[in-house]
């Protein structure tokens, strides 16, 4: 039996994509190291260090399904490095569910990485560090774990000083908050304060600032999870941010200023199932405050908000129910939110420019949709994309690190008199924040093409995408060339300086292999 794709085999769908990168004029570089077996050995995970020079990836190059983690430059120049060390029979670097997405991570200056591993007993996953250039075993940081105790997952500070884990520790399948010194010199701290009995920590974030972690827990009420902060150096005990909160009601999402001066959250604190936005200082010295007025009946506070600098946007059905729209409040609620848009139109996704001045939002004013800037403290919305059509919507949308240009999916979708899809297709466009004429990168017409997975380079020259399901393209966002194809692969990612793509080779027999190639379309560049 077969998979299909539209009319194509999986076989036949393999052979063309074989054929279009036979054809094509992209130099690939394989960067990881021979794999036991062609079909079976395989690079699983990868990501670039902060500089763009190496990748850290996680393959079986050794042993078939011993998964161990390795670094490598990105030009191929030198062999891999083996970062983990020894392994236990039975041990990988993966996650407790046998998992190899965010397990590991590079030190923001890239000089160390850090990664979870069954290295020492099989089946208890722990948190350790290694150098990056592999001149040195691994060290330990989680410390000593209960019977049945496992680290689930871990961040580092922006600083690069601190490494914050889930685990449970103490006790067997209660999670909670742990730091640890970076360079291992002292035995890990717990964050939180004592759990209610049933009580875990669910989820938790640094702020850039490396002065706290903000997590969410029952640790009052079980299953009544709220928002709680903790100094990262674990100097003073943990505080609750958001006001209490009875049975039934929760905190059920939470976003952290850039300097860590506040943090707004959603919760249905007044009444059950009436979520609002509120926002607390991040030390939990003052009183919680509520951003978003008194609601309609039936209206609530959504999941996209995000923070500026000084102010939080965000999109609610707060004025007519069922109708959403988009509201800006300053952070600290010391001035009441206001429509950001004139009345009577719709707000569906947004994005701020990085400085948190703007907004680029889809929507629709009157009967015009399209994708709209305006100022994050108000004004007249100005149209950035062409109107769009009967039969056009926005997919995605996005807006350069720089602030200066913003990436969008358009999609068509062609129905007949009796509602029957007979087209249906997306290409990409970009268009300057300040305004102009959008420039449309691709061009796809036929059904079933779609641009997903769009990703603008961090320097904004260039695009990634992936069309039907496999083939991954990049193109210049001038639009002043044609897509090149560069890679058959699920799974790809842009290096920092934006000049190079590497992927996992999804291709025929050589299933897994880790590659690079020029994100022009040129030389390999080694």
């Amino acid at each position: 039996m077969f998979t299909r794709f539209g009319s194509l085999s999986v076989s036949q769908y393999l052979l063309l994509a074989w054929l279009a990168l036979a054809g094509s004029t992209t130099a690939q570089v394989k960067l990881n190291g021979p794999l036991p077996r062609q079909v079976l050995g395989a690079a699983r995970e990868f990501q670039y260090t902060p500089s763009g020079t190496s990748l850290l990836y996680i393959a079986d190059e050794h042993a078939d399904d011993v998964f161990e983690l390795f670094s490598v430059s990105v030009d191929g120049s030198s062999a891999p490095v083996a970062l983990s060390g020894a392994l236990v029979v039975g041990g990988d670097v993966a996650d407790v569910s046998g998992q190899f997405a965010e397990v590991f991570a590079s030190a923001p200056d890239g000089s160390w990485v850090a990664f979870l591993a069954d290295a020492t007993t099989d089946g208890v996953v722990e948190l350790h560090r290694a150098p990056l250039d592999g001149s040195a075993a691994p060290t330990k940081l989680s410390g000593a774990l209960v019977a049945g105790g496992d680290v689930t997952t871990f961040l580092i500070s922006a600083d690069g000083t601190t490494l914050v884990f889930l685990a449970d520790a103490l006790l067997d399948e209660r999670y909670e908050l742990f730091r640890a010194p970076a360079d291992g010199s002292a035995a890990p701290v717990r964050l939180n304060s004592t759990l209610v009995g049933g009580g875990d920590v669910t989820s938790f974030e640094l702020g850039l600032q490396s002065e706290r972690a903000y997590f969410l827990a029952d640790g009052v009420l079980d299953n009544v999870p709220e928002l709680f902060s903790a100094p990262l150096d674990a100097s003073l005990p943990a505080v609750r941010l958001n006001g209490a909160l009875v049975a039934g009601r929760t905190v059920v999402d939470f976003r952290v200023a850039a300097d860590e001066s506040r943090v707004a959250f959603r919760a249905d604190a007044s009444a059950d199932e009436l979520f609002e936005l509120f926002s607390a200082p991040g030390d939990g010295s003052a009183a919680s405050v509520r951003l978003n007025p008194t609601l309609v009946a039936g209206g609530d506070v959504t999941a996209r908000y995000k923070i500026g600098a000084t102010r939080v946007v965000y999109i609610a059905d707060q004025d007519i129910d069922g109708q959403v729209e988009l509201y800006g409040a300053p952070l600290d609620g010391s001035a009441v939110a206001t429509k950001l848009h004139p009345n009577a139109s719709w707000a569906w996704d947004f994005t701020f420019t990085p400085d948190g001045a703007l907004v680029a939002f889809y929507g629709m004013i009157g009967s015009e949709r399209g994708i709209f800037r305006v100022s994050a403290s108000g004004g007249t919305p100005v149209r950035l994309s062409d109107a769009l059509g009967r039969d056009d919507t926005i997919y995605f949308l996005e807006v350069s690190v720089d602030g200066a240009l913003c990436l969008y999916e358009r999609r068509t979708t062609i129905v007949d008199d009796l509602l029957f899809v007979v087209a249906d297709y997306s290409n990409l466009h970009c268009v300057s924040v300040a305004g102009g004429t959008p420039v449309q990168l691709t061009q796809h017409h036929l059904d079933g093409y779609f641009a997903s997975y769009p990703r603008l380079t961090a320097d904004a020259s260039h695009v990634t995408y992936r069309r039907e399901a496999f083939y991954q393209y990049g193109v210049a966002t001038d639009g002043s060339g044609s897509p090149v194809l560069l890679a058959f692969s699920f799974r790809a990612e842009s290096s920092p300086d934006g000049t190079r793509l590497a992927y996992l080779d999804g291709f025929l027999g050589s299933m897994g292999r880790l590659m690079t190639v020029d994100l022009d379309g040129g030389g390999a560049g080694d």
